[in-house]
């Protein structure tokens, strides 16, 4: 069984960037969430490379784009955003719903993203997609700590860091992007911290075993 078990086409769920369909894929994708029957039929689509190959294109052209221009606020551009916080976040027996490696490059494209912020006007950073990757980022953490064990979220976390951390001269941000930025830094880094104070934990258990 593939997509067509959820009633619609592969190239009109995630047909060219101008095509208004992001609703019913977004609709889709959340059927597919609905319970474990629905998913098992459609599970190597969702996992497969059309799916996430589309996925990452997509990435590809909302940061590219949204840094270039000023119509994120458009329903167009906010429905893609959502579209991508969904396979980000969501997931059916603690499994992402597409593949690892499509999560890794699409958390990879978010990062470099944010990366070039520093290049931007702060009018521009201002209309920009960084607050719209702060919020993916944000439903992405705290979907489940599967997400911060992939090197791309840590790099993301450090980026994020480095953006809190600078002066807004060097950054070119606005004290709002700023406020947001440190947010989702500290809501990343905690349960990464308690991730890795267990495997500190851990590791001087087995210490003490061994000296005992």
């Amino acid at each position: 069984m593939d997509q067509h078990a959820l009633g619609v086409d592969s190239h009109f769920f995630l047909a060219s960037p101008h095509h208004e369909n992001k609703p019913v894929a977004v609709s889709c994708l959340s059927l597919a969430c609905s319970s474990s029957g629905k998913h098992a039929l459609v599970v190597s689509w969702l996992k497969g490379d059309v799916l996430g190959e589309k996925l990452v294109t997509l990435a590809d052209h909302l940061c590219t784009k949204d840094l270039e221009s000023t119509v994120t606020s458009k329903p167009y551009f906010s429905e893609r955003w959502t579209l991508l916080s969904l396979v980000l976040s969501q997931h059916v027996e603690h499994d992402y719903l597409i593949g690892d490696v499509y999560v890794e490059r699409v958390l990879v494209k978010l990062n470099e993203t944010l990366s070039k912020v520093k290049k931007f006007s702060e009018a521009e950073n201002n209309d920009s997609s960084v607050s719209l990757i702060c919020n993916v980022a944000y439903d992405c953490f705290s979907s489940a700590t599967g997400c911060l064990l992939m090197p791309s979220s840590e790099d993301l976390l450090s980026t994020l860091f480095q953006l809190c951390a600078q002066s807004n001269e060097e950054t070119h941000l606005p004290d709002v992007l700023i406020c947001k930025l440190k947010k989702t830094w500290l809501f990343g880094m905690d349960p990464l911290s308690v991730r890795l104070a267990a495997q500190v934990g851990r590791a001087l258990f087995c210490i003490c075993r061994r000296c005992g």
